[in-house]
């Protein structure tokens, strides 16, 4: 299957805004709001389903029609308008319908489009984001501003975020071009610069108009368990937002928290207008410098009345409507392969009738009947079928073909043969794209008896469910439960290891005491007691005139959320443990902690009160002179190359899980500072990611300040997923489809680690063990050797993970193995076998292998033995690239020869005046045979 990216997923997504009209007499009964009937019903509770079940009048915009009545059938009061966000002048067309209401007395902007989609612009040449989240809010509510004032009091809600928080420092940016700038902004920052600007103009609003009874307000809902959380990646999102330990908020208190905002007499009694609502019915003041400034929200005010003004001008009807029919099938050709048929057969039929009139015209035939518009019509059909598969069929294999470099080369080969020939073959006949969609690799497997049976995921009984619940809703309830039992059962076994590990160091300590004499005891003791003061001196020498010295700026609290936040502490412990064992003379310091930073109160958790190191509440800049400063930034470009003692090193405090891009790099520049990076890229492993943890810098700048060569130091900073050494594969290259390791050593190594290999180069001294050799037969031979470096001692782990495969290259009645190049004398290559036909099978010749020579593989990797693997993949590229043209030039031929066949076909049918189309019949009874008629 094709990937499917998640623009394409949430523009199929229903309900991207809740319009919500309603009475005030409905709700208020003289100043009481109406029970909500039972909050338990088994439909859910939305905020739609509560209004309507108090007798109000609800109009719901959705995009989606269907989902929407099926959603509220049943609800009478509930009114359904259609409504896409993305479309500035569909949202104009529904503002200018509402505007004819008689009141408006609630107003509800209820959209919610993810983060980490990709970046694309709306038919409008807007960001995707910023529309859906708030320039279509903005439209429909300044047009609905005159009507919202005349039904005062009246209610206005906005859906904000707690990620406004993850908006740049300067705000929401005031320029298309920086908005469109893909680079400018991350998907989070993205999406917290929409939801920064929803609370700004809620803001704004209530300034305005709030003197005039329309009480304006922004809600937080919390992180809700909803349709648009099971279409995006929000694992970075949720941690920065919520943490590790908490659960996705149920719809019903999301609900509750929108309704005290649109409903509740208490918002008027306490005037609660122009603020931030966070669940449930609580102020909380914006995390955000430019949420609440009034400069700001007028000068964004402007820059959005004057970009809706430029798209309407330019956007026209007809460009509309092309760009949503292009738009629409390329989308729905990955989600609804079956609709695309229809589609294409509904373009073939409305071209085939075209075609057919003209040639009506041209030829005129006389009295056709219906068996020669039926010929006619499935000529065509036959004629137009190949061309579009043609075209769309180039397109799928131009993907099959980048994503299928380190596969089996035949099993390739005949997925791209029998996959372009299957395409035109159905196409042909207008209903292929979806069988072509769904083709599988051939030689789908039918699992053996002897099979090892699927590991099933076993869960303890769970308590009954509360009250009634709905289908979906037992089974939202089940899943939360067993996550909650997950983490209850992580956590304890996270604190059964640590309390074992302390069990085994005491034991161990109290073993070592019992075999010393008196004597050696005192000594012992004595010894602990030296390195405790010596450590405990160099601590305070470094606190006192410490050099060089190193500061962590903690200013980047409020955009990192209550996980990153601890995982800054959690480093910054780890920077103090390192320089307690390394004795290293670095005076470390701490900037930016105020009350107010949030990175304060996990670094008290952590001891801080009991650190050797300086705390200041003041910035960096403020507390040090600028011309000491140098800032330790990955976007800087010159490089780091000594440690100067006089100077001031500032390591970035920012915890990156969100993709938020040179915030040390933008704050330098803005204060004129100097800049230096860690020459990672020179020295270091290929592919490293410049972004390195606080406690891994820390160490990388002592051991350069030792005096310690670059190369070296990145060897024994790095941690071992970064960079391997020779026990476990240095990471030399990477290929088309995996990385090359080179010096692998099978005595050391184990599987699980190669799982990212794709060709791999074995240490001196492995070699095939053919001795070990063994087979599974399945309609063809499916033969295993181990890889080993000793075959009396085995690998140090005990498991025989690497594996040379191949098929029908062993005996069935000995343990021979001539797979590959496995006589050659100098072969220490291999190609990793990914196939997904032959991998089954291998592990179950593996599994016999373990059995028959009592032997253990833990984690079997399967490669093919190669002298020159390169050589072989490019082949096998260049193979199946030779296929796909060629069956695209057949496929061009075939529909060459039946347009040529149509076309003379239809010029004999226009000269001999015979009504059948492809056989011939008798000529007309007015003229002649050789006559042409009406000549």
């Amino acid at each position: 299957m094709l990937p499917i990216s998640r623009l394409q997923i949430w523009i199929a997504a229903a309900a991207l805004l809740t319009a919500l009209i309603l009475r005030a007499d409905l709700l208020w009964n003289g100043g009481r709001s109406i029970p909500l009937l039972n909050f338990w019903r088994p439909r859910g509770f939305s905020l739609a389903d509560m209004l309507a079940l108090a007798n109000a009048s609800v109009l719901v915009g959705c995009r989606d029609e269907g989902k929407c009545q099926r959603a509220f059938a049943g609800l009478q009061q509930v009114q359904i308008l259609k409504l896409d966000l993305t479309d500035l002048r569909q949202v104009e067309d529904v503002a200018s319908r509402l505007q004819r209401l008689p009141a408006l007395h609630i107003l509800v902007n209820n959209a919610g489009v993810a983060t980490q989609f990709p970046h694309k612009l709306t038919q409008d040449g807007i960001e995707t984001t910023f529309q859906a989240n708030y320039l279509g809010h903005f439209l429909l509510t300044t047009r609905l501003l005159p009507l919202l004032q005349s039904s005062s009091p009246s209610r206005l809600v906005h859906l904000t975020s707690g990620a406004h928080r993850g908006a740049p420092v300067e705000g929401v940016p005031l320029s298309l071009e920086g908005i469109n700038d893909k680079d400018a902004m991350g998907p989070y920052a993205r999406y917290g610069a929409a939801k920064l600007a929803n609370l700004i103009f809620s803001h704004e609003i209530n300034r305005r108009l709030g003197h005039l009874g329309v009480y304006s307000n922004a809600v937080h809902p919390g992180v809700v368990a909803t349709e648009m959380l099971r279409r995006a990646n929000f694992e970075a999102m949720l941690g920065s937002l919520l943490g590790s330990s908490c659960l996705l908020i149920r719809k019903s208190p999301a609900a509750l928290n929108l309704l005290f905002c649109a409903a509740a007499p208490e918002v008027e009694v306490r005037a609660v207008r122009g603020k931030l609502i966070v669940p449930i019915a609580t102020e909380h003041p914006p995390r955000h410098a430019q949420a609440f400034n009034d400069e700001f929200a007028i000068r964004l005010w402007e820059f959005s009345e004057q970009l809706i003004t430029e798209s309407l001008a330019k956007t026209k009807p007809w460009a509309v409507f092309v760009a949503t029919c292009w738009l629409s099938a390329f989308r729905i050709k990955y989600l609804f392969p079956y609709t695309v048929d229809l589609i294409l057969i509904g373009f073939i039929l409305v071209w085939v009738v075209s075609v057919g009139a003209a040639v009506y015209a041209r030829f005129r035939i006389p009295e056709p009947t219906w068996y020669t518009y039926l010929c006619f019509t499935l000529g065509l059909a036959v004629v137009t079928g190949p061309l579009c598969g043609h075209w769309i069929f180039s397109s799928l294999m131009q993907h099959y073909y980048r994503v299928g470099d380190l596969k089996e080369g035949p099993s390739y080969a005949k997925l791209s043969s029998g996959a372009n020939l299957m395409g035109w073959t159905t196409l042909a006949f207008g209903s292929g794209l979806g069988p072509v969609m769904e083709i599988e690799p051939p030689g789908a497997l039918v699992k053996p008896a002897v099979a090892r049976p699927p590991r099933r995921r076993s869960y303890p009984p769970l308590p009954p469910a509360p009250g009634k619940l709905s289908p979906s809703e037992r089974r939202q309830w089940r899943r939360e439960q067993r996550f909650e039992d997950m983490k209850k059962k992580r956590k304890a076994g996270r604190a059964e290891e640590r309390r074992k590990a302390a069990l085994r160091r005491k034991k161990a300590r109290k073993e070592l005491l019992s075999k010393m004499s008196e004597e050696e005891k005192r000594a012992y003791f004595f010894e602990e007691r030296r390195k405790q003061v010596e450590m405990e001196e160099s601590l305070e020498r470094a606190f006192e005139q410490g050099r060089p010295r190193v500061v962590i700026n903690c200013s980047f609290g409020d955009f990192m959320g209550d996980r990153e936040n601890r995982s800054l502490a959690q480093q910054v412990k780890l920077v103090y443990t390192l320089l307690k064992r390394m004795r290293a003379n670095f005076q470390l310091h701490l900037t930016s902690l105020d009350a107010q930073n949030p990175a304060r109160a996990h670094l008290a958790n952590s001891g801080l009160s009991g650190w050797k190191v300086h705390v200041h509440e003041e910035s960096v800049w403020e507390r040090f002179s600028s011309e000491d400063l140098v800032i330790l930034s990955p976007d800087a470009t010159e490089c780091l190359e000594t440690i100067d003692e006089d100077k001031i090193y500032v390591i970035g405090g920012l915890v990156d899980r969100r993709v938020q891009k040179k915030r040390t790099f933008d704050q330098a520049k803005d204060q004129d500072l100097q800049l230096r990076k860690l020459p990672l890229k020179e020295y270091g492993p290929k592919g490293l990611h410049p972004i390195l943890n606080i406690d891994v810098v820390m160490q990388i700048l002592i051991e350069r300040h030792q005096g310690n060569e670059w190369s070296s130091i990145f060897e024994s900073c790095l941690p071992r997923r970064l960079y391997r050494d020779a026990r476990g594969g240095q990471r030399a290259e990477e290929s088309k489809g995996g990385c090359v390791l080179s010096g692998v050593d099978v005595s050391n190594a184990q599987g699980d680690s190669m799982l990212d290999a794709g060709i791999v180069e074995f240490a001196k001294g492995n070699y095939l063990d053919e001795m070990r050799a063994w087979h599974f037969k399945h309609h063809v031979t499916y033969c295993v050797a181990p890889v080993v470096t000793n075959r009396t001692q085995g690998p140090v782990s005990g498991s025989y993970d690497f594996w040379a495969v191949g098929r029908d290259c062993c005996s069935l009645t000995s343990s021979d193995f001539r797979c590959g190049a496995w006589g050659h004398p100098h072969a220490d290559r291999a190609i990793r076998v990914l196939a997904d036909e032959d991998v089954p099978f291998y592990r179950l010749a593996v599994q016999q292998a373990e059995t028959l020579y009592g032997v253990v593989a833990a984690n079997p990797v399967f490669f093919k033995w190669s002298n020159d693997p390169e050589a072989e993949v490019s082949g096998w590229s260049m193979q199946a690239f030779k296929n796909f043209l060629f069956c695209v030039a057949s496929a061009f031929v075939v529909s060459l020869v039946f347009l040529t066949f149509a076309a003379w076909r239809f010029a004999w049918l226009g000269r001999s005046g015979t009504p059948d189309l492809l056989v011939g019949s008798k000529p007309y009874a007015y003229g002649s045979p050789g006559q042409r008629p009406f000549a």
